[in-house]
């Protein structure tokens, strides 16, 4: 078997161990809610893990199946998101009157413009650099407007596991990290 898909497969594995045991088992998301809540964190953590590997080594995964796993991970994630997005699953992102709080329309806006980003960047070989750094800025911002209540409260957290929105923007904070430090060495 192709060392790709084996890479692929077992961080898919093992994302999907840690979210169920998160929410499943110590959190009260019921198991109903795996095929799209539970899955749709899936997605992401497994394409912010795969990102940084492909930042890591570029060369190595830069024409394998990693980038396009990557892409359609984020736009799957965009679509399960917005099918899900409602108070039943994301009470936090709401007013009384069931409108955007501050904090979830600025994180929605951020992510749009990231993904938005992200597609451009995958498209130009001029100022990649540049449009990679603000792409990983808008991930990180879209992150912390809907997570970081979460992170402060580690006594919230279930089974004491930290957020997976909080993993992703440490691993968001270390591609950025690699990026420059290889910008750098050239």
């Amino acid at each position: 078997m192709n060392k790709n898909v084996v890479l692929v497969m077992s961080i898919y594995v093992l994302v999907s161990f840690y979210a169920t045991i998160r929410y499943n088992v110590f959190g009260n998301v019921s198991l109903r809610d795996f095929p799209l809540y539970i899955t749709n964190k899936i997605l992401i953590f497994s394409s912010i893990i795969l990102l940084l590997i492909l930042n890591i080594n570029p060369k190595k995964y830069k024409n394998t199946i990693l980038p396009h796993l990557i892409n359609v991970s984020f736009m799957i994630h965009i679509l399960l998101s917005l099918l899900i997005l409602n108070p039943y699953y994301f009470d936090s992102f709401f007013t009384e009157k069931e409108s955007f709080t501050l904090l979830a329309g600025l994180g929605l806006l951020s992510g749009f413009i990231a993904y938005g980003i992200y597609v451009k960047v995958n498209k130009v070989q001029k100022h990649k650099h540049i449009l990679s750094q603000i792409f990983l800025f808008f991930v990180a911002l879209h992150l912390f407007f809907l997570g970081y209540k979460n992170w402060i409260t580690p006594q919230n957290w279930y089974g004491y596991l930290p957020p997976i929105s909080l993993i992703n923007f440490l691993l968001i904070l270390l591609i950025f990290y690699f990026k420059n430090k290889r910008m750098l060495n050239k």
